[in-house]
């Protein structure tokens, strides 16, 4: 088996922009008494370990909750080391690190006994548990799937220029006008781009059509590379009058097949890249010329610097407040819509109309305010926005500095953004915090509340209609 103390080793996020791993002893007191075997020495799979655990999560009452930690932990030690290996492969070229992904697919409760009843657990690892069949696979493996399957992780990995997607998938999908536009837009060429429609053909009929067919034999083959035999019958379709159709002829083929694709793949990046990127931003007009004053450079910072934390916090909000929705939405029992339906309602009372939590727990027929504060979560809420915010902010930051400073910048200058960053993002909260503790009916017009407000009524009004 693997590191048995996975099992018992929880990988957390702490505060705005770090991980952290812990022992939980009474998660490891429970393991090592129902497992005597492995104290012993004896030799025992992971698989049966992780069988035996969902066994216990699904039918045992007693032994339900610390199963279950079991395997979240066992899962955020998994996580870890999918976005170190990521790290590793991507970090350079990239301007990627684990501890980034580790911030978007961790719990980030702070303490144990909060799981898993708080809407700070991560979504991804319940859905790891919820869909994982310990009969037909092992949580490893299962874990990895998901993780890249995970619509937010594709999200992020394209942000950064990584799509976990094989040239010949992208050629498969891509239709020829597509094709035509993206070429324009690089300013190939009319030949290049009649040689590269032409080519795209070929590949059509030979590559994908052979594909569909196995498919429909019942092969479960995705996007394999294309044999020599089927780069032979894509030369013979556009070289028909060749005689010779060398090793080197035919990897000439694949290699104009995959600068196509290269193409296409940047263009997926870049259009799903959306607004986040500074580089949609500039233009040579927002880059101060050597003779501006200092006050004028400065001014355009600011105005840049304020544009992108306004875009990456009005970001932020959405993408949490969703994924709180995406949360109730996804468990589909009548306890969990009704539930959905008080906290956008309590949402909308606490910051589009200042209602206190006092009174808004009569309104939905709620106990006392201690029970609006649990829906709500308000806490945890914030520190998620900020997280994002941060995550979001600091790209963009960082590539805003180095397009307009054009001095060697000390080694630990990202660092300091980063202070800077977590500074700036926690007087929003501290903001936000502040005005709610008033307990009186007001007007909310800290930032964080205006925000919140008005994704909350565009939800509202998105679902009405």
């Amino acid at each position: 088996m693997g590191v048995v103390s996975e099992y018992w080793i929880w990988v957390r996020v702490v505060g705005l922009s770090r991980c952290q791993s812990i022992e939980l002893n009474e998660v490891k007191a429970f393991f090592q008494q129902e497992f005597p075997q492995l104290s012993r020495g004896d030799d025992v799979s992971d698989r049966d370990i992780q069988r035996q655990l969902m066994v216990w999560l699904r039918h045992d009452d007693n032994r339900r909750q610390m199963a279950e930690l079991c395997l979240r932990c066992f899962i955020s030690n998994q996580l870890r080391n999918i976005s170190i290996k990521l790290e590793k492969k991507f970090g350079k070229t990239h301007d990627l690190t684990n501890n980034q992904i580790l911030l978007l697919v961790l719990d980030k409760s702070r303490r144990i006994e909060e799981i898993p009843n708080s809407s700070n657990i991560s979504t991804l690892i319940n859905r790891i548990l919820e869909t994982f069949d310990a009969e037909k696979s092992n949580l490893s493996t299962w874990t990895i799937r998901i993780f890249y399957s995970d619509r937010e992780v594709k999200n992020f990995l394209l942000y950064h220029g990584i799509e976990q997607v094989t040239d010949w998938m992208i050629l498969s999908y891509v239709t020829p006008v597509k094709l035509e536009k993206i070429l324009k837009n690089n300013c190939c060429s009319v030949g290049e781009i009649q040689q590269s429609l032409q080519l795209l053909d070929a590949y059509h009929q030979i590559y994908r059509s052979q594909l569909l067919q196995t498919r429909k034999a019942g092969s479960k083959s995705r996007y394999p590379d294309p044999t020599e035999e089927q780069l032979r019958q894509i030369a013979e379709k556009l070289f028909p009058n060749h005689r010779n159709y060398s090793q080197d002829f035919l990897q000439n083929v694949r290699s104009k097949l995959e600068n196509i694709a290269n193409f296409i793949r940047e263009e997926r990046i870049r259009v799903r890249q959306g607004v986040t990127s500074i580089n949609s931003q500039k233009s040579w007009d927002n880059i101060p010329e050597k003779n501006h004053s200092s006050e004028e450079e400065q001014s355009e910072f600011s105005r840049l610097y304020n544009s992108s934390f306004d875009g990456c916090f009005t970001g932020a909000v959405k993408k949490v407040v969703e994924a709180r929705i995406t949360y109730f939405q996804a468990k589909r029992t009548t306890k969990f819509q009704k539930k959905l339906k008080n906290f956008v309602e309590a949402l909308h009372l606490f910051h589009c109309e200042g209602v206190p939590m006092t009174e808004i727990a009569p309104r939905l027929n709620l106990i006392d305010q201690p029970s609006v504060s649990r829906l709500l979560e308000l806490k945890g809420l914030r520190n998620d926005i900020g997280r994002n915010t941060s995550l979001c902010l600091k790209k963009c930051i960082l590539e805003l500095i180095q397009s307009q400073i054009d001095d060697d910048l000390p080694p630990d200058w990202e660092l300091k953004v980063q202070a800077f960053l977590d500074k700036e993002i926690q007087t929003v909260i501290q903001e936000a915090e502040q005005e709610a503790r008033n307990g009186q009916r007001q007007a909310m017009n800290s930032k964080m509340a205006r925000a919140i407000c008005e994704y909350v009524c565009h939800y509202l009004n998105s679902s009405r209609g």
